[in-house]
C-alpha cells in the first residue's frame, strides 16, 4: 500500500509489468466515494490497493483496483476471495496494460 490508509496512485499503475494482471473493484465519474471506498479497501486489505483515471466510452472515470498479480489465474482465484460485498458489484480482472493504455492521456508519461 501506498502509505496507512492511502492507496497508491496512477504512476505505481504505470510502473507495473504490462503483462500482469490485477482486479478492477469499481469505476465512477466522481473520485470523492470512490476515494473514500478505496481507504477502506487500502486500510483492509492486505493486497496493493491503487486509484487511477482511465478512459471510458469517451468520458473519465476514476477506477479503484486491488492487487497485482502474475498471471489471470492467480487473480481469479484472488478476486474470488474478496469479501461478498466487494464480489457483488461485479469486479472484474484486467491486464495492466489494458489500464495504462485507457489513462488519461494527459496522465501517461
Amino acid at each position: 500500500m501506498a502509505g496507512g490508509n492511502e492507496p497508491h496512485g496512477e504512476d505505481w499503475i504505470r510502473s507495473q509489468p504490462a503483462s500482469h494482471f490485477t482486479i478492477q473493484i469499481a469505476a465512477t465519474r466522481g473520485s470523492d466515494a470512490i476515494r473514500q471506498h478505496a481507504r477502506g479497501l487500502a486500510a483492509s486489505a492486505n493486497d496493493d490497493v491503487a486509484l487511477a483515471r482511465v478512459q471510458s466510452g469517451g468520458e473519465t472515470l476514476h477506477a479503484l483496483f486491488q492487487g497485482r498479480y502474475p498471471n489471470a489465474q492467480q487473480a481469479r482465484a484472488a478476486m474470488a476471495e474478496l469479501p461478498a460485498g466487494i464480489r457483488e458489484n461485479g469486479p472484474w480482472v484486467r491486464r495492466f496494460d489494458s489500464i495504462q493504455q485507457s489513462m488519461s492521456p494527459s496522465q501517461r508519461p
